[in-house]
């Protein structure tokens, strides 16, 4: 009983007192390579929508959740690709609900270049909007297609494990630097 009034306390006097930050964060853990195409480094991550409200330095709430955008980031260091094209996405939610959506989402993959003392790696980094309406445990799997800098086509499906995890926490606006 005493536990359960010190986290009470914990909870009460930042609210109370206002100055103070609650985050609500439905996100997903173990997202990694995508693997595309065999020797190329790529990524698919989940991006959730940000929503902030309440006044600056009083009160804040933030919350990052549903509608979630799916985020592809590749790495093409020899230049070998020039167009990505998705054309279907099918996410299986662990209940056995499965959404599949045929698209004709094309990117060209005009890199962007950076220099690390003298090696020099090129990214590509664009999402798909609105992929994944529900925030449970899925997998995901991309279908398409790359354009190989010959004119070459390489086809791919590929899937990603998505483990849903949910954190809550309030903060002091003077712990996070307000």
């Amino acid at each position: 009983m005493r536990l359960a009034h010190f986290f009470l306390s914990l909870i009460s006097v930042p609210l109370l007192s206002g100055c103070c930050s609650i985050y609500v964060d439905r996100d997903f853990v173990a997202q990694s390579d995508a693997g595309l195409v065999t020797g190329l480094k790529s990524d698919v991550r989940v991006a959730p929508r940000m929503t902030t409200i309440g006044t600056p330095v009083l009160l804040e709430y933030q919350q990052r959740s549903a509608p979630y955008d799916l985020r592809i980031r590749i790495d093409d260091a020899s230049h070998s690709f020039r167009e990505i094209e998705v054309t279907q996405i099918t996410v299986t939610f662990s209940d056995g609900i499965t959404v599949s959506k045929d698209v004709l989402w094309q990117r060209n993959l005009h890199l962007a270049t950076s220099t690390r003392d003298i090696v020099t790696d090129t990214a590509f980094d664009e999402q798909i909007e609105d992929v994944i309406e529900r925030h449970a445990d899925a997998t995901i799997t991309l279908k398409g297609r790359l354009l190989t800098s010959n004119g070459d086509f390489m086809e791919f499906n590929t899937s990603t494990m998505l483990k849903a995890k949910t954190r809550f926490s309030i903060v002091p606006l003077l712990l996070h630097g307000a």
